[in-house]
């Protein structure tokens, strides 16, 4: 497995440029792959249908985030997981979260309806940066495996 890191690098506090000396420390560079660029461009039809169990978006996408979600939906494996930080106190990004959970139609989601269960983590002592949701892809029929029938 691997970790695919894009970030363009223009937010004044970025810390993602260190994302690959801090891999390398942790004897972990060969498992990271750092692209700095833009993730709308980078992802269209990048992956295969299914191929990805767990997708961090760490990106203010705001109005935009719909579309991106869309693009990567099908690329998510039943049981995975989209990961969204500051999606519950962010204005554009809570708009589509709020439309998530109502299971809007998928063209203003990105999310078939009823194909996703979330939860939701503030941090109430921060005022930026300071949340993340937790998208499952649980399309119909799936269930996860079960290993014991006993206690």
């Amino acid at each position: 497995s691997s970790l695919i890191c894009v970030d363009n690098c223009r937010h004044q506090t970025s810390t993602a440029r260190k994302v690959e000396t801090v891999a390398h420390d942790l004897d972990l560079g060969d498992r990271l792959q750092f692209i700095e660029g833009d993730a709308f461009e980078l992802f269209r039809d990048r992956f295969d249908d299914e191929s990805i169990d767990c997708f961090w978006l760490d990106f203010g996408v705001g109005d935009r985030v719909a579309d991106f979600v869309r693009g990567l939906w099908p690329a998510i494996s039943p049981g995975g997981f989209v990961l969204c930080h500051s999606s519950v106190t962010n204005r554009g990004t809570r708009q589509w979260l709020d439309a998530v959970r109502r299971n809007e139609p998928e063209h203003e989601t990105g999310v078939p309806p009823g194909e996703a269960h979330h939860i939701s983590f503030l941090e109430p002592h921060k005022h930026f940066q300071n949340a993340i949701t937790v998208l499952q892809k649980r399309p119909a029929g799936f269930a996860e495996p079960l290993y014991s029938e006993r206690a």
